[in-house]
Protein backbone atom coordinates (compact mmCIF):
# COMPACT_ATOMS: atom_id res chain seq x y z
CA UNK A 1 0.00 0.00 0.00
CA UNK A 2 1.41 3.44 -0.71
CA UNK A 3 2.42 5.75 1.69
CA UNK A 4 -0.21 7.89 4.04
CA UNK A 5 -0.47 11.33 4.23
CA UNK A 6 -1.53 13.26 7.01
CA UNK A 7 -5.19 14.55 5.78
CA UNK A 8 -4.55 18.19 7.29
CA UNK A 9 -1.25 18.40 4.80
CA UNK A 10 -3.10 18.00 1.79
CA UNK A 11 -6.11 20.33 2.31
CA UNK A 12 -5.78 23.65 0.77
CA UNK A 13 -2.59 22.87 -1.40
CA UNK A 14 -4.84 25.09 -2.50
CA UNK A 15 -8.49 20.78 -0.58
CA UNK A 16 -8.12 -3.40 6.85
CA UNK A 17 -8.42 -5.88 8.66
CA UNK A 18 -10.77 -8.89 7.86
CA UNK A 19 -12.98 -7.46 5.35
CA UNK A 20 -16.57 -8.23 6.07
CA UNK A 21 -19.00 -8.02 2.47
CA UNK A 22 -21.64 -5.29 3.40
CA UNK A 23 -25.20 -7.08 2.11
CA UNK A 24 -28.37 -4.83 3.28
CA UNK A 25 -30.47 -6.36 0.17
CA UNK A 26 -32.12 -9.63 0.33
CA UNK A 27 -30.47 -12.83 -1.65
CA UNK A 28 -33.25 -12.31 -3.83
CA UNK A 29 -31.20 -9.55 -5.48
CA UNK A 30 -27.65 -11.07 -5.55
CA UNK A 31 -28.27 -11.77 -9.35
CA UNK A 32 -29.08 -8.73 -10.06
CA UNK A 33 -26.35 -6.89 -8.84
CA UNK A 34 -24.00 -9.17 -10.58
CA UNK A 35 -25.94 -8.89 -13.68
CA UNK A 36 -25.65 -4.45 -13.45
CA UNK A 37 -22.45 -4.98 -12.74
CA UNK A 38 -21.52 -6.77 -15.37
CA UNK A 39 -23.56 -4.30 -17.73
CA UNK A 40 -22.03 -1.35 -16.53
CA UNK A 41 -18.44 -2.72 -16.35
CA UNK A 42 -19.06 -2.90 -20.17
CA UNK A 43 -20.45 0.44 -20.89
CA UNK A 44 -17.36 1.60 -18.47
CA UNK A 45 -14.80 0.35 -20.83
CA UNK A 46 -17.30 0.90 -24.29
CA UNK A 47 -16.92 4.67 -23.43
CA UNK A 48 -13.26 5.21 -21.69
CA UNK A 49 -12.13 8.81 -21.04
CA UNK A 50 -9.97 8.69 -24.23
CA UNK A 51 -12.86 7.84 -26.16
CA UNK A 52 -15.39 10.24 -24.85
CA UNK A 53 -12.63 13.06 -25.05
CA UNK A 54 -11.85 12.11 -28.89
CA UNK A 55 -15.80 12.56 -29.43
CA UNK A 56 -15.84 15.97 -27.81
CA UNK A 57 -12.83 17.36 -29.43
CA UNK A 58 -14.35 17.19 -33.05
CA UNK A 59 -13.52 20.95 -34.00
CA UNK A 60 -12.71 22.20 -31.00
CA UNK A 61 -9.95 24.27 -29.56
CA UNK A 62 -7.00 22.34 -29.02
CA UNK A 63 -5.09 23.05 -25.61
CA UNK A 64 -1.77 22.01 -24.01
CA UNK A 65 -0.91 22.05 -20.76
CA UNK A 66 2.66 21.22 -20.03
CA UNK A 67 4.07 21.29 -16.34
CA UNK A 68 7.60 20.43 -14.85
CA UNK A 69 8.27 16.63 -13.97
CA UNK A 70 11.40 16.51 -12.95
CA UNK A 71 13.23 15.11 -9.64
CA UNK A 72 11.91 14.31 -6.08
CA UNK A 73 8.99 16.93 -6.40
CA UNK A 74 8.04 16.61 -9.72
CA UNK A 75 4.84 15.17 -8.64
CA UNK A 76 4.18 19.01 -8.12
CA UNK A 77 3.70 19.71 -11.56
CA UNK A 78 1.74 16.60 -12.20
CA UNK A 79 -0.71 17.47 -9.34
CA UNK A 80 -1.26 21.15 -10.65
CA UNK A 81 -1.43 19.88 -14.21
CA UNK A 82 -4.86 17.88 -13.35
CA UNK A 83 -6.15 21.15 -11.37
CA UNK A 84 -5.94 23.22 -15.07
CA UNK A 85 -7.13 20.91 -16.29
CA UNK A 86 -10.54 20.53 -14.67
CA UNK A 87 -10.60 24.22 -15.15
CA UNK A 88 -10.31 23.76 -18.49
CA UNK A 89 -13.15 21.41 -18.65
CA UNK A 90 -15.44 24.11 -18.25
CA UNK A 91 -14.78 25.30 -21.81
CA UNK A 92 -15.43 23.36 -25.56
CA UNK A 93 -11.61 22.47 -25.55
CA UNK A 94 -9.31 19.19 -26.30
CA UNK A 95 -6.85 19.44 -23.56
CA UNK A 96 -3.56 17.49 -23.87
CA UNK A 97 -1.30 16.94 -20.64
CA UNK A 98 2.43 16.69 -21.17
CA UNK A 99 5.66 17.16 -19.41
CA UNK A 100 7.68 20.16 -20.24
CA UNK A 101 10.97 17.79 -20.62
CA UNK A 102 9.36 16.14 -23.31
CA UNK A 103 8.62 18.88 -25.65
CA UNK A 104 8.95 19.11 -29.22
CA UNK A 105 10.18 21.58 -31.02
CA UNK A 106 7.49 23.14 -32.93
CA UNK A 107 4.85 21.41 -31.30
CA UNK A 108 3.23 24.59 -29.84
CA UNK A 109 2.01 25.45 -33.52
CA UNK A 110 -0.35 22.56 -33.11
CA UNK A 111 -2.78 23.89 -30.32
CA UNK A 112 -4.16 27.32 -30.15
CA UNK A 113 -3.55 27.65 -26.50
CA UNK A 114 -0.51 26.26 -24.66
CA UNK A 115 -0.08 26.80 -21.07
CA UNK A 116 3.60 26.20 -19.24
CA UNK A 117 2.75 25.37 -15.00
CA UNK A 118 6.21 26.27 -13.40
CA UNK A 119 6.09 24.38 -10.35
CA UNK A 120 9.23 23.19 -9.74
CA UNK A 121 11.92 25.86 -9.06
CA UNK A 122 14.67 26.54 -11.43
CA UNK A 123 13.98 23.25 -13.77
CA UNK A 124 15.77 23.34 -16.81
CA UNK A 125 13.28 23.95 -19.95
CA UNK A 126 14.03 22.98 -23.81
CA UNK A 127 15.72 25.65 -25.42
CA UNK A 128 13.22 24.52 -28.29
CA UNK A 129 10.05 25.31 -25.97
CA UNK A 130 11.72 28.98 -24.87
CA UNK A 131 12.50 30.24 -28.80
CA UNK A 132 9.05 28.76 -29.93
CA UNK A 133 7.25 30.84 -27.16
CA UNK A 134 9.49 33.93 -28.19
CA UNK A 135 8.39 33.24 -31.81
CA UNK A 136 4.82 31.84 -31.84
CA UNK A 137 1.66 34.10 -32.09
CA UNK A 138 -0.44 31.28 -30.94
CA UNK A 139 -1.72 31.89 -27.05
CA UNK A 140 0.70 31.51 -23.91
CA UNK A 141 0.01 31.89 -20.85
CA UNK A 142 3.06 30.95 -18.25
CA UNK A 143 2.29 30.30 -14.44
CA UNK A 144 4.70 30.56 -11.83
CA UNK A 145 8.31 29.67 -11.53
CA UNK A 146 11.10 30.00 -14.19
CA UNK A 147 10.27 32.93 -16.39
CA UNK A 148 13.42 34.40 -16.25
CA UNK A 149 14.50 31.43 -18.77
CA UNK A 150 12.59 33.47 -20.96
CA UNK A 151 12.86 36.93 -20.22
CA UNK A 152 16.59 37.04 -19.27
CA UNK A 153 20.01 36.61 -21.54
CA UNK A 154 21.66 35.73 -18.77
CA UNK A 155 21.12 35.72 -15.03
CA UNK A 156 19.44 39.03 -13.65
CA UNK A 157 20.22 40.27 -17.34
CA UNK A 158 17.29 41.39 -19.15
CA UNK A 159 16.50 39.90 -22.84
CA UNK A 160 16.56 43.49 -25.02
CA UNK A 161 14.28 41.48 -27.83
CA UNK A 162 11.68 40.34 -25.24
CA UNK A 163 11.11 44.03 -23.17
CA UNK A 164 10.94 45.71 -26.65
CA UNK A 165 8.24 42.85 -27.94
CA UNK A 166 5.90 42.46 -24.85
CA UNK A 167 6.43 45.99 -23.02
CA UNK A 168 7.25 44.59 -19.69
CA UNK A 169 10.64 43.70 -17.86
CA UNK A 170 10.76 40.68 -15.70
CA UNK A 171 12.61 42.07 -12.46
CA UNK A 172 13.19 38.58 -10.84
CA UNK A 173 11.73 36.09 -7.89
CA UNK A 174 11.39 38.07 -4.68
CA UNK A 175 10.27 36.78 -1.27
CA UNK A 176 7.67 38.94 -0.42
CA UNK A 177 4.14 38.84 1.05
CA UNK A 178 1.29 40.14 -0.92
CA UNK A 179 -1.61 39.48 1.14
CA UNK A 180 -3.98 41.01 -1.49
CA UNK A 181 -4.77 40.48 -5.23
CA UNK A 182 -6.94 43.25 -6.75
CA UNK A 183 -9.63 42.70 -9.83
CA UNK A 184 -12.72 43.95 -10.90
CA UNK A 185 -13.02 45.79 -7.83
CA UNK A 186 -12.41 43.39 -5.59
CA UNK A 187 -10.06 41.89 -3.03
CA UNK A 188 -8.84 38.28 -3.30
CA UNK A 189 -6.23 36.69 -0.67
CA UNK A 190 -2.75 35.33 -1.06
CA UNK A 191 -1.38 32.89 1.57
CA UNK A 192 1.34 34.40 4.14
CA UNK A 193 2.78 30.40 3.08
CA UNK A 194 3.20 31.37 -0.25
CA UNK A 195 6.18 34.40 -0.15
CA UNK A 196 7.61 33.26 -3.32
CA UNK A 197 6.39 36.03 -6.45
CA UNK A 198 7.84 36.39 -9.78
CA UNK A 199 8.05 40.11 -10.07
CA UNK A 200 7.67 42.30 -12.91
CA UNK A 201 7.49 45.89 -14.60
CA UNK A 202 5.55 47.15 -17.28
CA UNK A 203 7.76 49.23 -19.59
CA UNK A 204 5.72 49.95 -22.18
CA UNK A 205 1.57 50.21 -21.66
CA UNK A 206 0.76 50.22 -25.82
CA UNK A 207 2.13 46.74 -25.93
CA UNK A 208 1.24 45.37 -21.95
CA UNK A 209 -1.61 45.33 -19.69
CA UNK A 210 -2.02 44.96 -15.99
CA UNK A 211 -5.03 42.69 -15.50
CA UNK A 212 -4.30 41.98 -11.99
CA UNK A 213 -2.60 43.61 -9.18
CA UNK A 214 -0.83 42.47 -6.06
CA UNK A 215 -1.72 45.13 -2.80
CA UNK A 216 0.11 45.12 0.38
CA UNK A 217 -1.90 47.58 2.43
CA UNK A 218 0.90 48.61 5.10
CA UNK A 219 2.89 49.87 2.96
CA UNK A 220 0.91 51.05 -0.86
CA UNK A 221 3.44 48.56 -2.78
CA UNK A 222 2.41 47.32 -5.91
CA UNK A 223 2.76 45.03 -8.23
CA UNK A 224 1.75 43.26 -11.32
CA UNK A 225 0.15 39.96 -10.66
CA UNK A 226 -1.29 39.15 -14.19
CA UNK A 227 -0.52 40.53 -17.34
CA UNK A 228 -1.06 40.63 -20.88
CA UNK A 229 0.87 41.48 -23.94
CA UNK A 230 -0.66 40.65 -27.27
CA UNK A 231 -0.82 36.47 -27.29
CA UNK A 232 1.53 36.10 -24.27
CA UNK A 233 0.18 35.91 -20.56
CA UNK A 234 2.53 35.69 -17.29
CA UNK A 235 0.98 35.03 -13.85
CA UNK A 236 3.31 35.81 -11.02
CA UNK A 237 2.74 32.77 -8.76
CA UNK A 238 1.42 29.16 -9.66
CA UNK A 239 -2.80 29.81 -8.50
CA UNK A 240 -2.87 26.26 -7.71
CA UNK A 241 -0.84 26.78 -4.78
CA UNK A 242 -1.89 27.33 -1.49
CA UNK A 243 -5.78 28.01 -2.08
CA UNK A 244 -8.52 29.28 -0.29
CA UNK A 245 -12.07 29.94 -0.85
CA UNK A 246 -11.56 33.68 -1.03
CA UNK A 247 -8.24 33.10 -3.10
CA UNK A 248 -7.05 34.81 -6.25
CA UNK A 249 -7.53 31.14 -7.86
CA UNK A 250 -10.71 32.66 -8.57
CA UNK A 251 -9.29 35.79 -10.73
CA UNK A 252 -7.74 33.07 -12.99
CA UNK A 253 -10.88 31.07 -13.01
CA UNK A 254 -12.32 34.09 -14.39
CA UNK A 255 -9.55 35.11 -17.16
CA UNK A 256 -9.43 31.88 -18.55
CA UNK A 257 -12.39 33.28 -20.70
CA UNK A 258 -10.30 35.55 -22.17
CA UNK A 259 -7.28 33.61 -22.02
CA UNK A 260 -9.25 30.73 -24.51
CA UNK A 261 -11.31 33.18 -26.46
CA UNK A 262 -14.68 32.01 -25.18
CA UNK A 263 -17.01 34.62 -23.19
CA UNK A 264 -19.88 34.20 -21.23
CA UNK A 265 -22.96 35.80 -20.33
CA UNK A 266 -22.67 37.57 -16.99
CA UNK A 267 -24.89 35.08 -14.85
CA UNK A 268 -24.84 34.60 -11.54
CA UNK A 269 -26.51 31.32 -9.67
CA UNK A 270 -26.61 29.74 -6.48
CA UNK A 271 -27.40 26.02 -5.48
CA UNK A 272 -28.20 24.83 -1.96
CA UNK A 273 -27.95 21.26 -0.39
CA UNK A 274 -29.22 19.74 2.81
CA UNK A 275 -26.23 17.19 3.81
CA UNK A 276 -25.73 14.13 5.12
CA UNK A 277 -29.48 13.08 5.94
CA UNK A 278 -29.75 9.37 7.19
CA UNK A 279 -31.52 6.78 9.45
CA UNK A 280 -31.35 9.29 12.32
CA UNK A 281 -32.67 12.35 10.70
CA UNK A 282 -35.64 13.86 12.23
CA UNK A 283 -38.30 14.12 9.90
CA UNK A 284 -39.51 17.49 11.65
CA UNK A 285 -36.32 19.31 11.05
CA UNK A 286 -36.72 17.85 7.42
CA UNK A 287 -40.49 19.44 6.86
CA UNK A 288 -39.43 22.97 8.43
CA UNK A 289 -36.47 23.34 6.44
CA UNK A 290 -38.65 21.99 3.15
CA UNK A 291 -41.25 24.50 4.46
CA UNK A 292 -38.98 27.42 4.62
CA UNK A 293 -37.42 26.85 0.86
CA UNK A 294 -40.30 26.27 -0.09
CA UNK A 295 -41.99 29.66 1.17
CA UNK A 296 -38.70 31.37 -0.23
CA UNK A 297 -39.23 29.26 -4.07
CA UNK A 298 -35.80 28.12 -3.59
CA UNK A 299 -35.40 24.59 -5.38
CA UNK A 300 -32.70 22.42 -3.17
CA UNK A 301 -31.23 19.10 -3.34
CA UNK A 302 -31.11 16.84 0.00
CA UNK A 303 -27.97 14.04 0.02
CA UNK A 304 -29.32 11.01 1.56
CA UNK A 305 -27.35 8.07 2.78
CA UNK A 306 -29.81 5.29 2.08
CA UNK A 307 -28.27 2.84 4.67
CA UNK A 308 -27.08 4.69 8.04
CA UNK A 309 -25.04 1.80 10.11
CA UNK A 310 -23.32 2.35 13.72
CA UNK A 311 -21.61 -1.42 14.06
CA UNK A 312 -20.54 -0.66 17.21
CA UNK A 313 -23.95 0.92 18.46
CA UNK A 314 -21.82 4.20 19.63
CA UNK A 315 -25.48 6.15 18.90
CA UNK A 316 -27.46 3.16 20.50
CA UNK A 317 -26.40 2.11 23.70
CA UNK A 318 -24.15 -0.52 22.63
CA UNK A 319 -26.01 -1.72 20.28
CA UNK A 320 -25.13 -2.29 16.58
CA UNK A 321 -27.54 -0.41 14.46
CA UNK A 322 -28.76 -0.84 11.09
CA UNK A 323 -31.57 1.21 9.62
CA UNK A 324 -32.46 1.04 6.07
CA UNK A 325 -34.33 4.14 4.33
CA UNK A 326 -36.72 1.59 2.50
CA UNK A 327 -37.60 0.05 6.15
CA UNK A 328 -37.81 3.39 7.51
CA UNK A 329 -41.61 4.91 6.64
CA UNK A 330 -41.20 8.20 8.71
CA UNK A 331 -38.08 9.51 7.01
CA UNK A 332 -39.58 8.04 3.51
CA UNK A 333 -42.97 10.25 4.19
CA UNK A 334 -40.70 12.94 5.14
CA UNK A 335 -37.69 12.87 1.89
CA UNK A 336 -41.54 12.48 -0.12
CA UNK A 337 -42.30 16.13 1.14
CA UNK A 338 -39.48 17.60 0.73
CA UNK A 339 -39.29 16.59 -3.15
CA UNK A 340 -43.23 17.95 -3.31
CA UNK A 341 -41.90 21.07 -2.01
CA UNK A 342 -38.88 21.45 -4.64
CA UNK A 343 -36.58 19.36 -3.26
CA UNK A 344 -34.18 16.91 -5.17
CA UNK A 345 -32.35 13.53 -3.83
CA UNK A 346 -28.41 13.31 -4.42
CA UNK A 347 -27.26 10.01 -3.48
CA UNK A 348 -24.83 10.52 -0.73
CA UNK A 349 -23.12 7.19 -0.78
CA UNK A 350 -24.40 3.85 0.00
CA UNK A 351 -23.58 3.77 4.29
CA UNK A 352 -21.11 6.81 3.98
CA UNK A 353 -18.43 4.20 6.57
CA UNK A 354 -16.61 0.97 5.46
CA UNK A 355 -16.92 -2.04 6.97
CA UNK A 356 -17.54 -2.77 10.75
CA UNK A 357 -14.05 -0.61 11.97
CA UNK A 358 -13.32 2.98 12.31
CA UNK A 359 -12.30 4.95 9.08
CA UNK A 360 -10.79 6.77 10.48
CA UNK A 361 -13.13 7.61 13.82
CA UNK A 362 -16.32 6.22 14.85
CA UNK A 363 -17.06 3.71 11.97
CA UNK A 364 -20.72 5.71 12.13
CA UNK A 365 -22.36 6.57 8.82
CA UNK A 366 -22.12 10.45 7.65
CA UNK A 367 -18.61 10.22 9.69
CA UNK A 368 -16.38 7.94 8.37
CA UNK A 369 -15.18 7.64 4.58
CA UNK A 370 -16.72 4.95 2.49
CA UNK A 371 -14.66 4.35 -0.44
CA UNK A 372 -10.79 5.07 0.88
CA UNK A 373 -8.91 4.12 3.77
CA UNK A 374 -7.71 6.74 6.60
CA UNK A 375 -6.48 6.31 9.86
CA UNK A 376 -5.65 8.57 12.71
CA UNK A 377 -2.30 9.10 13.50
CA UNK A 378 -1.86 11.71 16.64
CA UNK A 379 -5.30 12.85 16.35
CA UNK A 380 -4.48 13.65 12.34
CA UNK A 381 -6.16 11.79 9.65
CA UNK A 382 -3.82 9.86 7.39
CA UNK A 383 -5.02 9.10 3.71
CA UNK A 384 -3.57 5.31 3.49
CA UNK A 385 -5.07 4.48 -0.27
CA UNK A 386 -7.83 2.53 -2.11
CA UNK A 387 -9.74 0.28 0.02
CA UNK A 388 -8.31 -3.26 0.06
CA UNK A 389 -11.12 -4.89 -1.72
CA UNK A 390 -11.22 -1.82 -3.99
CA UNK A 391 -12.30 -3.02 -7.20
CA UNK A 392 -14.54 -1.98 -10.18
CA UNK A 393 -17.09 -5.18 -9.74
CA UNK A 394 -16.65 -3.53 -5.70
CA UNK A 395 -17.72 -0.43 -6.28
CA UNK A 396 -20.69 -0.84 -8.97
CA UNK A 397 -22.19 -3.38 -6.75
CA UNK A 398 -22.00 -0.53 -3.99
CA UNK A 399 -23.67 1.72 -5.96
CA UNK A 400 -26.06 -0.91 -6.88
CA UNK A 401 -27.49 -1.45 -3.58
CA UNK A 402 -27.70 2.19 -3.03
CA UNK A 403 -29.90 2.93 -6.19
CA UNK A 404 -32.03 -0.25 -5.27
CA UNK A 405 -32.78 1.06 -1.52
CA UNK A 406 -33.37 4.38 -2.78
CA UNK A 407 -36.25 2.97 -5.77
CA UNK A 408 -37.56 0.42 -2.43
CA UNK A 409 -37.84 4.06 -1.26
CA UNK A 410 -39.70 5.56 -4.45
CA UNK A 411 -36.95 7.94 -4.72
CA UNK A 412 -34.76 8.57 -7.72
CA UNK A 413 -31.22 10.46 -7.42
CA UNK A 414 -30.41 13.65 -9.71
CA UNK A 415 -26.33 13.29 -8.94
CA UNK A 416 -24.09 11.83 -6.75
CA UNK A 417 -22.01 12.93 -4.09
CA UNK A 418 -18.94 10.89 -2.95
CA UNK A 419 -18.78 10.66 1.03
CA UNK A 420 -16.41 12.90 2.36
CA UNK A 421 -15.32 14.03 -1.68
CA UNK A 422 -12.56 11.24 -1.45
CA UNK A 423 -12.60 7.98 -3.81
CA UNK A 424 -10.40 5.85 -5.67
CA UNK A 425 -9.28 6.61 -9.37
CA UNK A 426 -11.24 3.51 -10.19
CA UNK A 427 -14.05 4.33 -8.27
CA UNK A 428 -13.99 7.72 -9.68
CA UNK A 429 -13.98 6.76 -13.37
CA UNK A 430 -17.10 4.81 -12.31
CA UNK A 431 -18.79 7.37 -10.77
CA UNK A 432 -18.64 9.69 -13.53
CA UNK A 433 -19.70 6.59 -16.20
CA UNK A 434 -22.78 5.90 -13.76
CA UNK A 435 -24.31 9.32 -13.23
CA UNK A 436 -24.54 12.29 -15.80
CA UNK A 437 -24.14 15.02 -12.30
CA UNK A 438 -21.72 15.02 -9.56
CA UNK A 439 -22.70 17.38 -6.64
CA UNK A 440 -19.05 17.29 -4.60
CA UNK A 441 -15.29 19.20 -4.74
CA UNK A 442 -12.86 17.51 -6.32
CA UNK A 443 -9.77 15.36 -4.73
CA UNK A 444 -7.13 14.40 -6.96
CA UNK A 445 -4.13 12.52 -5.92
CA UNK A 446 -0.90 11.75 -7.96
CA UNK A 447 2.12 8.92 -7.02
CA UNK A 448 5.73 10.59 -5.78
CA UNK A 449 8.81 9.10 -5.22
CA UNK A 450 8.61 5.64 -3.53
CA UNK A 451 5.02 5.38 -3.98
CA UNK A 452 4.08 8.32 -1.63
CA UNK A 453 0.32 9.70 -2.53
CA UNK A 454 -0.19 13.49 -2.68
CA UNK A 455 -3.57 14.98 -2.74
CA UNK A 456 -5.20 18.19 -3.53
CA UNK A 457 -8.66 19.48 -2.67
CA UNK A 458 -10.11 21.72 -5.64
CA UNK A 459 -13.44 23.57 -6.00
CA UNK A 460 -14.82 25.44 -8.78
CA UNK A 461 -16.77 28.55 -9.01
CA UNK A 462 -18.42 27.71 -11.75
CA UNK A 463 -19.55 23.78 -13.73
CA UNK A 464 -17.13 21.87 -14.89
CA UNK A 465 -18.21 19.55 -17.46
CA UNK A 466 -15.37 16.95 -17.86
CA UNK A 467 -13.02 16.70 -14.94
CA UNK A 468 -9.83 14.95 -14.68
CA UNK A 469 -11.71 11.32 -13.93
CA UNK A 470 -14.80 12.35 -16.53
CA UNK A 471 -17.48 13.59 -14.41
CA UNK A 472 -19.24 16.54 -14.78
CA UNK A 473 -19.33 18.80 -11.62
CA UNK A 474 -21.63 21.02 -10.20
CA UNK A 475 -19.66 23.63 -8.46
CA UNK A 476 -19.22 23.46 -4.52
CA UNK A 477 -17.74 26.51 -3.47
CA UNK A 478 -18.50 28.05 -0.16
CA UNK A 479 -18.83 24.69 1.43
CA UNK A 480 -20.83 25.20 4.41
CA UNK A 481 -21.87 26.73 8.17
CA UNK A 482 -19.58 25.28 10.34
CA UNK A 483 -18.94 26.37 13.65
CA UNK A 484 -15.51 24.78 13.98
CA UNK A 485 -13.00 23.38 11.93
CA UNK A 486 -14.55 20.51 9.86
CA UNK A 487 -13.00 18.21 7.34
CA UNK A 488 -9.64 20.22 7.19
CA UNK A 489 -11.04 23.54 6.42
CA UNK A 490 -11.54 26.35 9.55
CA UNK A 491 -14.57 27.13 10.49
CA UNK A 492 -17.23 29.36 8.32
CA UNK A 493 -19.70 31.96 9.80
CA UNK A 494 -22.19 33.44 7.73
CA UNK A 495 -20.57 36.52 7.17
CA UNK A 496 -17.78 34.43 5.91
CA UNK A 497 -19.83 32.47 3.29
CA UNK A 498 -21.32 35.77 2.44
CA UNK A 499 -18.02 37.65 1.70
CA UNK A 500 -17.05 34.62 -0.55
CA UNK A 501 -20.33 34.50 -2.20
CA UNK A 502 -19.19 38.41 -3.37
CA UNK A 503 -16.01 37.40 -4.40
CA UNK A 504 -17.58 34.89 -6.83
CA UNK A 505 -19.36 37.20 -8.35
CA UNK A 506 -16.04 38.85 -10.42
CA UNK A 507 -16.12 35.39 -12.34
CA UNK A 508 -18.71 36.14 -14.95
CA UNK A 509 -20.61 33.02 -14.92
CA UNK A 510 -19.56 32.45 -10.90
CA UNK A 511 -22.03 30.55 -8.37
CA UNK A 512 -22.78 30.62 -4.94
CA UNK A 513 -23.27 27.07 -4.17
CA UNK A 514 -23.30 25.39 -0.19
CA UNK A 515 -24.61 22.49 2.20
CA UNK A 516 -26.06 22.88 5.06
CA UNK A 517 -26.56 19.92 7.73
CA UNK A 518 -29.99 19.34 8.36
CA UNK A 519 -29.43 19.14 12.31
CA UNK A 520 -28.50 22.94 12.07
CA UNK A 521 -30.20 25.96 13.21
CA UNK A 522 -32.71 27.19 10.32
CA UNK A 523 -31.72 30.58 11.12
CA UNK A 524 -28.59 30.22 10.24
CA UNK A 525 -29.99 29.17 6.38
CA UNK A 526 -32.09 31.84 6.55
CA UNK A 527 -29.45 34.25 6.84
CA UNK A 528 -27.04 32.48 3.94
CA UNK A 529 -30.30 32.66 1.59
CA UNK A 530 -31.41 36.10 2.36
CA UNK A 531 -27.55 37.06 2.06
CA UNK A 532 -26.62 35.27 -1.53
CA UNK A 533 -30.40 36.25 -3.15
CA UNK A 534 -29.30 40.36 -2.19
CA UNK A 535 -26.49 39.40 -4.45
CA UNK A 536 -28.39 38.96 -7.49
CA UNK A 537 -27.92 35.06 -7.43
CA UNK A 538 -30.46 33.68 -8.58
CA UNK A 539 -31.50 29.40 -6.65
CA UNK A 540 -32.05 27.26 -9.77
CA UNK A 541 -32.80 23.25 -9.04
CA UNK A 542 -29.46 21.49 -9.32
CA UNK A 543 -30.99 19.17 -12.12
CA UNK A 544 -31.18 22.40 -14.40
CA UNK A 545 -27.96 21.43 -15.14
CA UNK A 546 -28.47 18.06 -16.93
CA UNK A 547 -31.17 20.21 -19.10
CA UNK A 548 -28.08 22.03 -20.37
CA UNK A 549 -24.03 22.63 -21.28
CA UNK A 550 -22.44 25.26 -19.30
CA UNK A 551 -20.35 25.59 -22.18
CA UNK A 552 -19.85 29.13 -23.01
CA UNK A 553 -20.39 29.91 -26.25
Amino acid sequence: MAKGLKYEDFQRTFMSGANREVNIMPCIFDKIFKLLTVLFIITFFMFSPGFRLELQAAGARRVLVLYDSAGEQGWRGQLYSICLRNLLGHFPVAIALKEIENYASGEIESYDAIFYLGAIYDNKLPQSFLKDVLDTSNTVCWLGYNFWQLAWSKPQQTRKSFEKKFGFRYEGLRNVHYPQVLYKGFSFTRKAANPDIGLATITDTQRAVEIATLHLSETLNQAPYIIRSGHLWYVADNPFAYVTMSDRYLIFADLLHDILGFDHQVKHRALVRIEDVHGLASPEKLREIADYLYSERIPFSVAVIPVFKDPKGIYNFGKPQTIRLSRNQNLKAALKYMVNRGGEIVLHGLTHQWDEQPNPRSGVSAEDYEFFRVKMDSGRQVLEGPLPEDSLDWVGERVEQALIELKASGLEPVAWETPHYLASEVDNRYFGRRFKLMAHRGIYFVSGQGGSLHFINQFFPYVIENDFYGQKLAPENLFCFATSAYMGEPPSSVSTILYEARLNTAVRDGWASFFFHWYQDLGVLKEIVRGIRAMGYEFVPLSSLLDESNHPR
